[in-house]
């Protein structure tokens, strides 16, 4: 059995007598005649970035569609709850109508 000694035994699952090392390989390192300021990420490093901003600009999108349907909803809900918090006339009386020409003037002493 090998135990699990070092900074990645914390990685490992538990109960595991495998070393970590043995399951993830570590990285290689570059050859030499590389030149590590000359490297860039490539067409795949752009592509994949345009992916992810892409894939952000989406959720943004669908982000504000749902807040807008909110909005709705409860601006909805509100009217619904002020018709029905309102005075309904009985049978025999008339609505009231409000022109508020005659009101405003008997309110504003000029």
């Amino acid at each position: 059995m090998t135990s699990l000694i070092g900074p990645f035994a914390a990685l490992a699952p538990f109960g595991s007598t495998v070393p970590f090392g043995s399951i993830v390989p570590f990285a290689e390192t570059p050859t030499p005649d590389l030149d590590p300021s000359v490297v860039t990420p490539g067409i795949e490093g752009f592509l994949v970035f345009f992916l992810l901003a892409l894939a952000a600009w989406l959720l943004y999108r669908s982000l504000l569609k749902q807040i807008r349907r909110v909005d709705v909803r409860a601006a909805q809900r509100r009217e619904e709850e002020a018709r029905a918090a309102a005075p309904v006339p009985s049978a025999g009386e008339a609505p009231a109508l409000h022109t508020g020409a005659a009101d405003d003037d008997a309110a504003d002493p000029r």
